[in-house]
């Protein structure tokens, strides 16, 4: 039985998407993880490549620190977004 995968509209995407697409998508997620433990969700600044990966990890590693409060969903939706966003910087 499959507790959590990709077939969850906001987990979709596809490697051939825009960049811009992909870092929206990862934003999407992460703003569930926030809403999951209500916290306030930061404005998102990050304009160029660089800082808008800079600006995921910092928060995915927020949520990290924090997974003992998360859900074993939203525990492995981290562990996606890791990986996720690995991907995403070898794209930069």
């Amino acid at each position: 039985m499959a507790i959590f995968g990709d077939s969850e509209p906001e987990d979709a995407w596809h490697p051939d998407d825009a960049f811009e697409e992909q870092v929206g998508n990862l934003r999407s997620r992460i703003v569930l993880l926030d809403q999951a433990l209500s916290v306030r969700s930061a404005v998102w600044q990050g304009r160029d490549r660089p800082d808008m990966l800079t600006e995921l990890k910092r928060r995915l590693i927020a949520h990290y620190n924090r997974r003992n409060e998360h859900t074993v969903r939203n525990r492995l939706r981290i562990n996606q977004l890791t990986d996720d966003l690995r991907y995403l910087e070898g794209r930069v």
